[in-house]
């Protein structure tokens, strides 16, 4: 995935309409975290600074009933674009494999986790209470788009 220098990221794992996790990075490290059910929810940088980067959701042959939710998911990122495109920001769209590969979510949430520091937002991981994988998937998400971790929750600069 590109990383782009922009200062502030808002990072979006989208759930059915309107529900949504997101987490927000400044200078590459991790503000906050959470989850929303508008766009207003997310404490994001200043107007015209940020880079919303969402998953899009892709249709996979074979899971024809998961398209309705497709379809909710898609909603969801509608609202959320068009809303960061009035405030002036710039949206840019990962498809799943592009950032998580294959890895097993549980596995891929330690190895990113692992990288987050004294400056950083914590979340709770794999292994505890309150741990919620949509969250923490908007927070990896970010964390890739910043540059920190590679895909699959690798280490950025030596791929394992």
């Amino acid at each position: 995935m590109e990383t782009l220098p922009a200062p502030y990221i808002v990072a979006v794992d989208p759930a059915a309409w309107p529900r949504f996790a997101w987490a927000t990075l400044a200078g590459g490290l991790v503000t906050g975290a959470g989850l929303g059910t508008s766009p207003s929810d997310v404490p994001a940088g200043p107007a015209g600074r940020c880079t919303w980067v969402m998953e899009r959701p892709m249709d996979y042959v074979g899971f024809g009933v998961a398209h309705r939710d497709l379809d909710r998911l898609r909603r969801t990122l509608a609202g959320l674009e068009a809303f960061a495109v009035a405030r002036g920001d710039t949206v840019a769209y990962v498809t799943p494999h592009q950032w998580k590969g294959n890895v097993p979510k549980p596995v891929h949430h330690r190895r990113s986790l692992r990288v987050l520091g004294v400056g950083d937002l914590k979340v709770a991981g794999p292994d505890d209470p309150g741990y919620d994988h949509n969250v923490v998937d908007a927070l990896v998400l970010g964390i890739t788009r910043a540059g920190r971790v590679g895909r699959g929750g690798t280490n950025a600069k030596h791929g394992r």
